[in-house]
């Protein structure tokens, strides 16, 4: 019988190219652009959301392509006062913004539930 981390890491089926946002301090009370580092999120999972996953997102966010990512890789979903802008991840091309991040510590390894 498998392991929890072993069916989690048998589904991992991408290793996603991501982008860090750091924000800039702002000049004349002006919003400065993003300081972009770029990193890889190896052994990552990406599956569709579940009605509860949705339930999650702001009010009228639902309805927009979103997808779930289980990784582990630590993610930012940024917000006012950490210094971080929402972490990009791009999946098929196509850049999506964490939105949601929950961390999954199982069985001695921590794993990023992100939507």
């Amino acid at each position: 019988m498998a392991s929890y981390v072993d069916s989690i890491a048998s589904l991992a089926n991408y290793s996603l190219q991501c982008i860090r946002r750091v924000e800039s301090p702002r000049v004349d009370g002006r919003e400065q652009p993003t300081i972009d580092t770029p990193f890889s999120a190896p052994d990552s999972s990406v599956q569709p959301p579940t009605n509860e996953d949705l339930r999650r997102l702001p009010e009228g966010r639902s309805i927009d392509d979103v997808l779930v990512v289980l990784t582990r890789t630590m993610l930012q979903i940024g917000g006012p006062g950490t210094g971080y802008k929402p972490d990009l991840i791009t999946i098929r091309g196509r850049l999506y913004e964490v939105e949601h991040l929950e961390n999954w510590p199982a069985l001695g390894r921590e794993y990023w539930y992100a939507v």
